[in-house]
């Protein structure tokens, strides 16, 4: 897999270099601009990946600067579409950087521009531009998701699903966006998503086993298999072995290529993933799968994986009566993520995204507060409606007709949360 951090050092290096070595922005000519902006946004998405989205959002945020300067006096479509490019990738980091909210409004302003630019005949037809708003869309689905407007996020992730299905010969990327939205798509119809995941699987086969498309569309079929299992044994209609092996055999092989790979998102992601079969089974290794997903998605920065990570270590710890310290301890990492994700609110507790967090953080207060751990408390005193949500006034359990959700798959007086 290499050293991650000595890959960020080495690319921070030639980023050194590269700021010295380019030509004064007035000097510089149209093709030579919008070269030196395509660098810079392949240098911000390898950030990206490495988990440096602090250093990339600030590249990005001088790019745009830049691209603004320039255009003031250029104003050429292949600008446009540059400036585009760089605002869909503020809104990816953004969402992964646990604000979601600030993701999906750039994201909702970036699109009313180009469907004013449609309505008023300025939208170039070219495949270029069309790639764009096709990533452009199923990213601002992603960011609508993540801030708990499923309905939005399912509204706006079908149309970018239909452009992308349209494209022939099918890419990896117009793939990736349908998967993304049958990813989306299991909070309302988890045997229509397996369905829609099945057709993207088998239209995915000419690429490589190890792409990232590939590995996506497994850990998203994986997830429909793991709700639907989850639900069959909830309500006694089976127990759901054949699913849960299913994705088991889908998660292993996943799990192992990104790791191979270096690619600590995806493996974060079937980390938590086969954590939650093990989870529905009861053998007890739900817990050192979910350590290594905190392990991954805190290497990888991926703070949306990285709290469910946490959470979900919690929850297992306490099911099998561990250590009451070393639940707090996973509890409010998840809890302090969780708060800085509803701190963009003015009134986080009316907010879509604490419809979304409100059981697993409940959750978290319930940890803290059995173990007398006084961050429980704070965290009731600045969300008073969370009170809501426990049985009594002792506020070590929660009640039994809490709300219902795809994302928390319960057990008795536990709810293990969903990547």
């Amino acid at each position: 897999m290499g050293d991650i951090r000595l890959r960020r050092r080495i690319l921070g290096a030639l980023l050194d270099g590269l700021c010295q070595s380019r030509p004064d922005l007035y000097l510089a000519t149209p093709s030579q601009f919008l070269a030196q902006c395509a660098d810079e946004l392949t240098l911000c998405q390898d950030l990206r990946i490495l988990g440096e989205r602090a250093l990339a959002l600030r590249r990005l945020e001088a790019l745009g600067a830049r691209l603004s300067e320039y255009m003031e006096r250029i104003d050429a479509p292949q600008l446009r579409l540059c400036r585009y490019r760089c605002q869909t990738q503020q809104v990816r980091l953004l969402m992964n950087d646990s604000r979601p909210a600030q993701a999906a409004e750039l994201a909702q302003s970036v699109s009313a521009e180009l469907d004013l630019r449609r309505s008023a005949g300025a939208l170039p037809q070219a495949e270029a531009w069309r790639s764009m708003e096709i990533d452009l869309r199923h990213t601002h689905s992603v960011a609508l998701a993540l801030a708990g407007d499923l309905e939005q996020a399912l509204a706006v992730g079908e149309r970018a699903a239909e452009m992308a299905a349209s494209t022939f010969p099918p890419t990896e990327a117009a793939l990736d966006v349908v998967s993304t939205y049958a990813n989306i798509l299991i909070a309302k119809d988890p045997a229509r998503a397996e369905a829609l995941l099945r057709q993207t699987d088998a239209k995915a086969q000419p690429f490589p086993a190890t792409g990232r498309c590939r590995i996506h569309v497994a850990l998203n079929l994986s997830m429909s298999l793991i709700v639907q299992a989850w639900r069959e044994r909830a309500i006694g209609a089976g127990d759901g072995d054949g699913r849960l092996c299913e994705a088991t055999e889908c998660l292993k092989v996943a799990y192992a290529i990104a790791m191979e790979k270096g690619r600590l998102s995806d493996a974060a992601a079937a980390a938590v993933l086969m954590g939650l079969v093990y989870a529905c089974r009861r053998d007890g290794a739900e817990a050192s799968w979910f350590a290594n997903a905190v392990n991954a998605a805190s290497l990888s920065r991926q703070m949306e994986t990285l709290w469910r990570a946490h959470l979900n270590l919690a929850t297992a710890l306490a099911r099998a009566g561990g250590a009451i310290e070393r639940v707090a301890e996973h509890a409010r990492a998840a809890s302090e993520i969780l708060m800085d994700t509803l701190s963009p609110y003015p009134q986080p507790e009316t907010s879509y995204r604490y419809s979304l967090i409100k059981v697993p953080l409940a959750h978290a207060v319930r940890f803290l507060v059995t173990a007398g751990d006084p961050a429980g408390e704070r965290t009731l005193a600045r969300l008073p409606a969370l009170l809501t949500m426990f049985e009594d006034d002792s506020r070590t359990r929660l009640r039994r007709d809490r709300s219902i959700s795809h994302e928390w798959l319960r057990d008795g007086d536990y709810d293990f949360v969903l990547y």
